[in-house]
């Protein structure tokens, strides 16, 4: 595997980490709207702290998460 290969391939693993945390707030049974606010916490925190948000594979991935929540989120209004 070449290097390029290879961060590829760590990319998509740090890709899960991001989901994983989201994961980690449904399985303790919070409503759909703490979780929203626990990822916007966590894309807040990342754009201040690079460190954080390198670890989990760049802003980008605490963005693309979060807007995936608030559309869910929006969904789950709308059918009421």
């Amino acid at each position: 595997m070449d290097a390029i290969d290879r961060a590829t391939t760590e990319q998509e693993n740090t890709l899960l980490n991001v989901v994983e945390r989201t994961q980690a707030s449904r399985d303790g049974d919070l409503p759909l709207s703490e979780t929203v606010c626990f990822a916007a916490a966590d894309y807040k925190h990342a754009q201040e702290n690079a460190e954080f948000a390198a670890a989990y594979g760049g802003v980008e991935q605490f963005k693309s998460e979060l807007f995936k929540l608030v559309n869910e989120w929006v969904e789950a209004r709308c059918d009421q």
